[in-house]
């Protein structure tokens, strides 16, 4: 595991410096509460532990042709929200993070 120290407005690059996968910013500091943005590809799914974790236990009893099939309507075929398009990070943050996106 790797920790670093960073400021308000201070970025972590992930991958490669000339073509990053994306770029983690922290956007504020209130207390004990820090506020990240997330500049990543589209495709990439970004999820806070508690979530990932509650989300890998649903689908853990669930067969695994149902586990990535939505049904066309924004939900997966167990009826649990899901983006029906990810066409941006603003949506699924939304949806499953208490981040505002920023810019």
């Amino acid at each position: 595991m790797l920790a670093l120290t960073r400021r308000i407005n201070e970025e972590v690059v992930i991958g490669d410096p000339e073509n990053p996968l994306g770029v983690i910013r922290v956007v504020s500091v209130h207390g004990d509460k820090v506020r990240l943005s997330f500049d990543f590809p589209r495709d990439v799914k970004i999820n806070r532990r508690e979530l990932a974790d509650q989300k890998k236990m649903n689908n853990a009893g669930q067969p695994s042709a149902a586990k990535a099939k939505p049904n066309g309507n924004g939900q997966d075929s167990d009826g649990a929200n899901q983006p029906a398009n990810l066409s941006s990070h603003e949506d699924q943050q939304n949806q499953e993070s208490d981040v505002t996106p920023t810019g």
